[in-house]
């Protein structure tokens, strides 16, 4: 049996972080002859952004439900780590995530010498001309991993100029997964809701008015209340009745895209679960994102749902071809599932 470390973001405060690490871990597992878990790393400077007053008690609970969430689905180690060592696995898988923005340097895992690395969907998180990218620091690492998989195009493309490096592009991990994969997390969520729009945009920039613009436009036409991630905008922006699930738990996020009947994002993952669970959606690309969103426009052809600019005029469509981007998803999951295998060493047949 392969024991396989899996070191990401899984203690950020983000349903996609949590998300990403739960479904790489599954997809692991379900491989023949792996045994893999979620190293408890959380570097020893790191420290969660700090709230005033009563929403500083809801972050608090919100971080006690991130937790559960993780001891109960995704097989993380009992005790916390400072540092990462490599006696206790075969291989160290990297990634999912932004774990290459060198913020961190023990994502490029500069101590292991045993240990087999290889990584997963990993992301630079900046832009190859970004000034705060520490160049050295991936020359001098990257080219010791055994294999390497990126989730952008644009940083396949930077890593093997910069280090000579061979990469794959691969799915996020939530894709790997099949929807029902997740319907599990979320058969008991019981929420007393009507018909609604989720709303969930990241405050990566400060045009989170042209979302609710767009919301609020939809709401009115077609009668639907606003659930939405914006906790410091008054409720009174929005015409329609409206709600904050920004203090709700992992499995929340998930139940609320999968019965929303609209979703309005800035949120990759927001845009990956609305794709997962083939809910209309528009997706607002902005510059922090920009490499992601652009990826998968190219590979699963969703241009016409992503937003650039102005929404002056805009119509809004709600007819997707979902039977085209599956297939698409389908056959990028068995390359991504191909990489795992030989990554990993595995001589079986996929089981997908």
């Amino acid at each position: 049996m392969k024991k396989i470390g899996i070191l990401t973001y899984q203690f950020a405060d983000n349903y996609g972080a949590v998300l990403q690490c739960y479904a790489l871990c599954k997809a692991i597992n379900e491989l023949d002859d792996c045994d893999a878990k979620v190293i408890n790393f959380i570097p020893a400077n790191f420290k969660y952004k700090s709230y005033s007053g009563y929403n500083q008690i809801l972050f608090i609970r919100k971080r006690e439900m991130f937790d559960e969430f993780l001891r109960r689905n995704c097989n993380v180690e009992q005790n916390i780590k400072n540092t990462i060592t490599d006696e206790e696995y075969d291989y160290i898988c990297v990634g999912s995530d932004q774990i290459w923005c060198t913020v961190y340097e023990d994502y490029y895992l500069p101590g292991i010498n045993r240990t087999k690395k290889v990584s997963y969907a990993a992301s630079l998180g900046y832009s190859p001309n970004s000034q705060k990218l520490n160049e050295d620091i991936i020359k001098k690492n990257l080219p010791q991993f055994k294999n390497i998989s990126v989730r952008e195009t644009i940083h396949r493309e930077y890593l093997h100029e910069l280090c000579g490096v061979e990469c794959e592009v691969v799915l996020d991990p939530t894709l790997l997964l099949d929807k029902e994969e997740y319907y599990s997390l979320i058969d008991n969520v019981r929420k007393e809701n009507g018909e609604f729009i989720f709303l969930f945009y990241l405050l990566h920039d400060n045009e989170y008015y042209k979302a609710i613009e767009l919301a609020n436009m939809i709401a009115r036409e077609y009668d639907f209340e606003i659930i939405h991630s914006l906790q410091d905008v008054s409720e009174d922006v929005f015409t329609k009745k409206s709600k904050c699930m920004m203090y709700d738990g992992v499995e929340d996020f998930l139940y609320y895209i999968k019965n929303a009947k609209f979703v309005i994002t800035n949120s990759y993952h927001a845009t990956l679960f609305a794709l997962q669970f083939e809910i209309p959606f528009y997706t607002f690309k902005v510059e922090s994102m920009r490499s992601r969103v652009d990826t998968l426009v190219e590979e699963l052809d969703i241009g016409h749902r992503v937003i650039n600019n102005s929404i002056l005029g805009m119509e809004v469509d709600v007819n997707i071809d979902w039977n085209a981007i599956k297939g698409r998803i389908r056959n990028k999951r068995e390359s991504s599932y191909e990489y795992l295998r030989k990554a990993l060493d595995i001589d079986d047949e996929l089981r997908r």
